[in-house]
């Protein structure tokens, strides 16, 4: 039991160390959910969460869909990364009802704002965030949201949707490969620029790693301690 509490409180300590305040899971979509049928379904809309999609002239459709039986409120963020050639992208983003039609369409994004500029701490990288808005939503209902290009060009975005921040295990556990993606994501096309310092990022992906060998430690301690107990109770049931 003292080794778990010495493990949680290193975590804590780790976690406040850097002043990180937001936290997302990450879900790498890229050029994968071309339709509605492939679409992307994400669970629970009001855990914080990003999806990085990609969009070229042969692909340029990206599909999330999602069910509003656990929030009816829909917290979302639309952004792009920091890369010059980006300055001036503005994807349609659009929010459909159950089925794809004209009449279904609950949203259709504008973007009134100049873009506000945004540094993820986790992954160390730049965006600049185009749409910032919440959404009131149909209890129960399926929702599509779609990203697409009316003209024959490459782009890239990343849509936020949620505000709570909830990590399971398996997040924690592959959150290092997804943070070396999601820098590959922020970079310029086919170039080896770097957009944030490379030392830092690569700190950054070292600590997770370590956080997450922390993290499955942790829950394999909880798990010795809950069956070592549950065997000594059953003893104790026998001896009586």
């Amino acid at each position: 039991m003292k080794y778990f509490i010495a493990i949680f409180l290193s975590l804590i300590i780790w976690h406040h160390s850097d002043n990180i305040i937001e936290a997302h899971i990450p879900f790498i979509a890229n050029e994968n959910h071309v339709n509605k049928d492939s679409a992307l379904e994400i669970s629970d809309i009001s855990v914080s969460k990003v999806i990085y999609q990609r969009l070229t002239p042969t692909n340029s459709n990206s599909w999330i869909k999602f069910n509003s039986s656990e929030d009816t409120v829909l917290h979302m963020q639309i952004g792009i990364p920091k890369i010059p050639y980006l300055e001036d992208y503005r994807p349609n983003v659009e929010i459909f009802e159950n089925t794809i039609s004209d009449k279904s369409l609950i949203m259709s994004a504008e973007y009134k704002n100049p873009p506000k500029e945004f540094h993820e701490p986790f992954t160390n990288t730049y965006s600049w965030i185009l749409y910032d808005e919440k959404i009131a939503l149909k209890k129960n209902q399926i929702y599509y949201i779609s990203s697409y290009e009316k003209v024959e060009k490459s782009g890239k975005l990343w849509i936020g949707i949620g505000y709570k921040e909830e990590f399971s295990v398996s997040d924690w556990i592959t959150l290092p490969a997804s943070i070396n993606d999601i820098q590959k994501f922020h970079k310029e096309e086919n170039t080896n620029t770097e957009l944030t310092p490379k030392s830092k990022s690569r700190d950054y992906s070292n600590k997770y790693i370590f956080l997450s060998i922390c993290v499955l430690f942790a829950s394999v301690a909880i798990l010795i301690i809950y069956l070592r107990r549950k065997s000594k109770i059953q003893k104790g049931y026998k001896k009586d």
